[in-house]
């Protein structure tokens, strides 16, 4: 019998498949089979999750998720300017230039750029109405992406169906 240290996680050898290569493609593929066919799913998408350790590697397999949903990307992007700055505009403008403002990556704030898709299973990172249940870690698959809006469907919790329109800000 193995000795293990206190600070090891043991997964139950039932969780295991050990017949194939531990890679990304086939981890997606255990965790989603027939993505391609039922991607779109309420249900099936709900019941299912990947964990990751970094961020990095969370924002590096939703890419790898976004590529195989079918449809056009639309993207989004954030506000690249600061403000109550209590210099003139050219010294706002050198203190912050747009390409500095753009490349900011800090967790728990949004990149400059979403991009989305229908189908695509968001979460929300604010809360918008308690009431509706439209907090902070709420799951949703995005039905349309609008100009100005995205409509959504939660996908989990008791208002499992519900559809909203999840404002952008200008």
């Amino acid at each position: 019998m193995k000795k293990y240290s206190e600070d090891d996680i043991v997964i139950p050898s039932q969780l295991c498949d050990t017949s194939i290569e531990n890679t990304v493609d086939n981890m997606m593929n255990s965790t989603y089979p027939k993505f391609q066919h039922i991607c779109q799913d309420p249900k099936y998408l709900s019941e299912r999750a990947i964990l990751q350790p970094t961020n990095q590697k969370v924002a590096h397999l939703n890419s790898l998720i976004f590529e195989k949903l079918p449809g056009e990307s639309v993207s989004y992007f954030s506000v690249d300017s600061a403000e109550d700055f209590g210099g003139t505009e050219a010294d706002l403008n050198s203190a912050f230039p747009i390409k500095y403002l753009n490349s900011i990556n800090i967790p728990g704030i949004p990149t400059h750029e979403l991009s989305l898709k229908v189908g695509a299973v968001v979460m929300l990172i604010r809360n918008l109405n308690q009431t509706l249940r439209l907090c902070n870690g709420t799951r949703m698959i995005v039905m349309k992406c609008l100009r100005f809006c995205v409509e959504c469907e939660m996908i989990y919790g008791s208002f499992v169906g519900t559809r909203h329109f999840i404002p952008r800000r200008e």
